[in-house]
């Protein structure tokens, strides 16, 4: 849950500007007057506390007479009254023909809006809602547009391939379209342009005949709209009704935008720290998160429900343990001597968990991602695989030390000193950053010596250490030589 707490802040600040001028001398203000204005302000308080999912309302249809028809063919209009509420208050609803070949009826079944085919022929109607009494169907003039979250199902898509629905899933206005996990309606997409579907065009087609199921059809959800509209064609008498929303939420998936176009899978490249899981959001540089950018409604960047679900894990050779989900995607597996790996459908999170005497980058896996098109007669499609990678930092240390024996006694004599040099070279992939040395087995009398960095040589195409210093730096990388002075004499070994 989400509350914007600058915008309280900003309203509560105000308050309290408010009393304190209405409290000062001179403004006029009594004891009536400030007890009025502090529980104006404290009723609107709780607003300011609503999450803003929650400042939305959404069109709720309610049973409805038959409608008020002019026209014929593109350009007939019906007007249901009384349609639907939202937020309690009563709505019209004027449904227009955007695009037809054939004269479609606009009436009421079972005290629902309902559009029956006269025949196949693609068919677009744009709706409408305006405050109760306000739109004039005749004239087509007049109208308060109210603003709504609209939500509403369509079932008894029959089949088989008799009768479709069409979507604009990416025209920015739908944020996603709902489907029953268990149907096996035929769901497919149209780039376009189509002479008669236009561009980005979902479709589901009914695939056997029909009792009202939720398998058989769909949701649509229309964010913050006072207009909305959907396709359609059928055989001859069949119809769709406009309903709310029954379907069990935990029984769906949600289709987006992004999980129609040609999906284009990035590889992933994560760094580990030894001995401990490392988690991968792998969806969200692959197109099926970054089509997602279709404002106001479809611009989360972000993966679908459906996308989620629909990871197919590629496992190594040799894996073992191999672990499906209910839709048959491989999701869980160990690699021998490595770890285990394991995928999330719910949030999308990909998991690999070392083994407790695993210290180095695992094998790379792959995955894919499965479309959610399905044709008749067709086999399941899935994309190209990308590749996912968790590297290690590896780090090779030389440690050389150098007496300056100055009377050649083979002893370190107190004045006389040694010379330390390391040399830190990073095998691995994975950029190091604040390298610093430290001596921690100094155990002679004097001064501890401190390492500093000197210098870098030679060049490598793979990962680079970041000094203290801020400095860039290709491996390997020496320290500079660190003076020591025994205070007694040592014997050099």
């Amino acid at each position: 849950m989400h509350f914007d707490f600058r915008f309280i802040g900003l309203f509560v600040a105000h308050i309290s500007g408010w009393l304190t001028y209405f409290a000062r001398p001179g403004n006029g203000a009594d004891t009536s007057t400030l007890r009025f204005v502090c529980a104006a302000l404290l009723g609107l308080l709780p607003l300011a506390l609503l999450p803003k999912a929650a400042l939305a309302q959404q069109l709720i249809l309610t049973p409805v007479g038959a409608p008020t028809v002019v026209g014929a063919g593109i350009g007939k209009r019906a007007l249901w009254s009384n349609a639907g509420t939202v937020g309690g208050v009563a709505v019209d609803i004027v449904g227009e023909m955007a695009f037809a070949g054939r004269d479609h009826i606009f009436t009421t079944g079972n005290g629902l809006i309902q559009i029956t085919s006269t025949g196949q022929d693609p068919h677009f109607i744009d709706f409408y809602i305006y405050e109760a009494g306000t739109h004039n169907i005749t004239t087509n003039s007049g109208g308060v547009p109210v603003v709504a979250d609209v939500f509403f199902q369509v079932n008894d898509i029959d089949g088989p391939l008799n009768e479709q629905v069409y979507v604009n899933i990416c025209d920015g206005s739908v944020e996603y379209v709902r489907i029953d996990r268990s149907a096996t309606t035929y769901r497919g997409y149209i780039e376009g342009p189509d002479a008669n579907l236009g561009t980005e065009v979902f479709y589901l087609a009914g695939d056997r005949s029909y009792s009202n199921q939720p398998v058989s059809g769909l949701e649509v959800f229309y964010p913050q709209a006072s207009t909305f509209s959907f396709g359609r064609t059928a055989n001859n008498g069949f119809l769709v009704l406009l309903a709310n929303p029954t379907y069990d939420e935990a029984q769906t998936y949600d289709l987006q935008c992004g999980d129609f176009k040609a999906p284009v899978l990035q590889d992933d490249l994560k760094e580990q720290v030894l001995g401990e899981p490392v988690v991968l959001n792998i969806l969200f540089n692959d197109s099926v998160a970054t089509e997602n950018n279709n404002a106001p409604a479809n611009n989360s960047g972000e993966p679908s429900e459906y996308a989620r679900q629909a990871v197919d894990l590629i496992p190594p050779t040799g894996a073992l343990n191999i672990i499906t989900d209910s839709d048959g995607h491989r999701v869980g597996f160990d690699v021998l001597g490595e770890g285990t790996w394991s995928y999330d459908d719910l949030t999308g999170e990909l998991t690999f968990t070392p083994f407790a005497a695993f210290f180095a980058a695992p094998t790379p896996i792959n995955y894919r991602y499965q479309s959610p098109i399905v044709l008749p007669n067709e086999p399941q499609a899935y994309s190209a695989p990308a590749q996912v990678s968790i590297d290690v930092g590896s780090v090779g240390l030389l440690k050389l030390a150098q007496l300056v024996d100055t009377n050649l006694n083979g002893y370190a004599d107190p004045g006389e000193t040694i010379a330390y040099v390391f040399t830190a070279e990073n095998f691995g992939n994975v950029d190091l950053t604040n390298v610093q040395l430290a001596e921690t087995q100094f155990s002679g009398k004097g001064v501890p010596p401190v390492i500093t960095f000197q210098a870098a040589t030679s060049l490598s195409p793979k990962a680079r250490f970041w000094s203290g210093n801020g400095r860039s730096t290709r491996r390997p990388i020496h320290w500079c030589p660190k003076i020591w002075t025994p205070r007694s004499p040592i014997r050099q070994r």
